[in-house]
């Protein structure tokens, strides 16, 4: 997984309420992320693969769905998963149990 904004836990894709894709990081409020908006509480990321130094990957649910997701559409893509792969598929699902608890 690569450590853009598209998988930081910070960033909000508000692009179907016509809002964009924004970063709700306190650090980042009022800062001018992409030099073509404005400043706003929510600055606007400029593009997905955008790294800001607040990136932060923290387990989140959100997280922990997308990395599931991939893994079983790769599985359903009829790709086998390797050893590695599928203890890490098992160990999202137990995180996934443990904060949905």
């Amino acid at each position: 997984m690569k450590e853009t904004c598209q998988e930081c836990k910070h960033s909000r894709w508000l692009v179907g309420v016509g809002q964009g894709f924004r970063c709700d990081c306190k650090e980042n409020q009022y800062k001018l992320l992409n030099p073509n908006s404005e400043k706003r509480k929510m600055p606007v990321i400029p593009n997905r693969e955008f790294i800001c130094e607040h990136f932060d990957l923290s387990v989140t649910k959100r997280n922990l769905e997308k990395l599931i997701f991939r893994l079983n559409d790769k599985m359903m893509d009829g790709i086998t998963l390797s050893r590695e792969e599928i203890s890490k598929l098992d160990k999202y699902k137990k995180q996934l149990k443990d904060i949905e608890k």
